[in-house]
């Protein structure tokens, strides 16, 4: 039995995709709660989601997926500063919802580790806005 066999076993009549999508939606909600975001909040950043990277995970005993997003954080300065402070100290406990799931591992890259041709901050035209771009990597884990 292969990890498709597995995944597709568990996956409740669910397409391997449609339940990465369902992953990433969850670990995003994840990722901005942990931030400090809040969509109805101007003077919070917002969070972009520039790239979704996801890939079947298998080791001798586990199976399951890896994820890694490429975000920006988009807003004032002091605001994306506080977010990104938030994300480094609350993300590695946070606890995530996904039903059947554990989140092994998550993690924030340093800024522009994976963007090695572009600067980690960039000033936006206008009062004191900055884009910041950070990398959050995923292990996710069938239970």
């Amino acid at each position: 039995m292969n990890s498709f066999d597995v995944f597709h076993s568990r996956g409740a009549g669910r397409a391997p995709a449609d339940r990465t999508r369902g992953h990433a939606a969850a670990l995003l909600r994840g990722i901005a709660a942990a931030a400090g975001l809040d969509s109805t909040d101007r003077e919070k950043p917002i969070l972009i989601v520039e790239e979704l990277r996801s890939h079947d995970w298998a080791s001798a005993t586990f199976v399951g997926f890896t994820h890694s997003f490429n975000l920006r954080l988009v807003g004032p300065a002091t605001a994306v500063a506080a977010a990104v402070d938030a994300l480094a100290l609350r993300l590695p406990d946070w606890e995530f919802h996904l039903p059947g799931h554990i989140v092994a591992d998550i993690a924030v890259a340093p800024a522009g580790q994976e963007r090695i041709d572009e600067p980690a901050i960039v000033a936006i035209p206008g009062p004191s806005t900055v884009s910041h771009p950070l990398v959050v990597n995923t292990l996710i884990i069938i239970d």
